[in-house]
């Protein structure tokens, strides 16, 4: 009877030459595998797979990774989930084929069970193997492991520091993303620009879009050229932000030649992404017909949508209008204005305590004021209120407040309050479970503008595929 770990060490002898015969290598590590060594099975799947070697035999090679699997080789039930995930397998088939060869060690196995645990809100679960993944040193586990401490209760800020900073030094983009952010507002850290630059370059040279639009708020001034092409290779994946600010370059000229079309495009695609500024600067082009007809009316319109979505620039342009043209609303419009202007003054001081930004956190008087502020209509606020509620930060947990005060703020189509009802009703925090429901959520989160938009496409195709 042949020895199987023999042929299995005669195969890959013959792989280490130069020039080798397949055939004899194929025979060899099929009677390995076929005598039971999942090691030859996998090494012939390999080859029989590899979509650029002159060997290629995807329906042999499928066949072999299905026998290494079978017989317990670690990486070839890695792979085989790997290959379920690209077909579209559900979260929770792919939770239970990765965890096999997760806990045997693979480090890849350990990040995608790690990342599914957490979109699919098994936190508990994902928060244990991200302590797993991170004492590995594996950059993933950090990060995570850095937006448990980040995001916690309460929050430990200047841990999540340190963990990013292991992870960025290990070159993950959203690690470099996270350190620009806590070096620009100061969390866990001081204000340092100079290091918010250098990491949000460092992500952005990665091709990261989220750090794309900060880093270029913060060079416009003095690298105008960068900061353009950053907010175009932002606005090409429709961040509003981006959109925003080109429209403004553009209309004022001062970075790049005044065009009147471009600045349209681009307040265009802000506006249907209900972006405050992107509709006052829409409502300018109106008002004064650049490159098309004046419009007042509609431009008024755009007005009121811009001071609806936030923008006190657009509030002040309505006072003056209705100062002029319609006195009979002026006394209205002021007063919103006032309300307006209160509530963000509320909410900049309620999220600085809320997120420790330049300060230590404060939860019982962050929740006061977002209170405050959310009383007063301002979305963002009522979206932050009921985060607190939901985690219990300054308050006991209680899903029903949270989810009044999500409901209120999708009403003004905030996304990040759409995302988190999605949360809910996936999760069944406070209501009955519905994922369907939760999938609808999910994609008006996508089409009011949320941050990050691929991410929430594949959580949404995720979702679906569990449905």
């Amino acid at each position: 009877m042949s020895n199987p770990d023999l042929s299995y060490r005669q195969a890959l002898d013959c792989l280490s030459q130069k020039q080798y015969n397949f055939t004899e290598v194929r025979r060899l590590l099929t009677e390995a595998a076929s005598a039971g060594h999942p090691a030859a099975a996998f090494e012939l799947a390999k080859h029989l797979m590899d979509a650029d070697g002159p060997y290629q035999d995807r329906e042999q090679g499928m066949e072999m990774l299905r026998i290494a699997a079978e017989q317990g080789h670690p990486y070839a039930r890695y792979n085989l989930a790997y290959i379920q995930e690209l077909e579209g397998a559900p979260p929770e088939t792919l939770i239970s084929l990765y965890r096999p060869p997760a806990e045997a060690g693979v480090p890849e196995a350990q990040v995608r069970l790690m990342y599914l645990l957490y979109a699919s809100r098994h936190f508990e679960e994902a928060l244990e193997w991200a302590k797993t993944t991170a004492k590995n040193n594996n950059p993933h586990g950090q990060y995570l492991l850095a937006q448990y401490c980040r995001y916690g209760t309460p929050p430990d800020f200047e841990t999540a520091h340190l963990l990013y900073r292991k992870a960025a030094a290990q070159g993950l983009a959203a690690a470099h993303w996270q350190l620009g952010l806590q070096y620009r507002f100061g969390q866990g850290t001081q204000t340092d620009t100079a290091q918010a630059v250098n990491h949000l370059r460092a992500a952005a040279q990665q091709g990261y879009i989220p750090a794309c639009t900060p880093l270029a708020e913060l060079i416009l001034p003095t690298a105008p050229d960068e900061a353009v092409y950053r907010f175009q290779q932002a606005a090409q994946e429709n961040d509003p932000d981006a959109h925003a600010a080109l429209a403004d370059i553009y209309l004022q000229g001062k970075y790049l030649e005044r065009n009147h079309e471009l600045a349209l495009h681009h307040a265009e695609a802000a506006a249907t992404e209900r972006h405050p500024e992107g509709l006052r600067i829409l409502g300018d082009i109106c008002r004064y017909g650049l490159g098309i007809a004046p419009d007042t009316e509609k431009a008024r319109h755009y007005y009121r949508q811009a001071a609806e979505a936030g923008s006190l620039s657009a509030y002040q342009k309505l006072i003056s209008d209705s100062a002029l043209n319609h006195p009979d609303q002026y006394g209205g419009i002021k007063d919103s204005a006032i309300r307006r202007q209160r509530a963000e003054q509320l909410y900049q001081k309620a999220q600085a305590l809320h997120y420790g930004l330049q300060c230590a956190p404060e939860y019982a008087a962050a929740l006061k004021l977002y209170t405050e502020a959310a009383e007063l209509g301002h979305s963002k606020a009522q979206t932050n209120l009921g985060s607190m509620y939901y985690f219990g930060q300054g308050i006991a947990a209680d899903y029903n407040e949270a989810r009044k005060w999500f409901e209120q703020a999708a009403a003004q189509k905030d996304s990040m309050a759409f995302y988190n009802l999605a949360c809910i009703h996936y999760s069944g925090h406070g209501v009955g479970p519905d994922k369907e429901k939760a999938c609808r959520y999910l994609q008006e989160a996508i089409n009011n503008g949320y941050g990050q938009k691929s991410v929430l496409q594949e959580l949404l195709q995720q979702w679906q595929n569990a449905v």
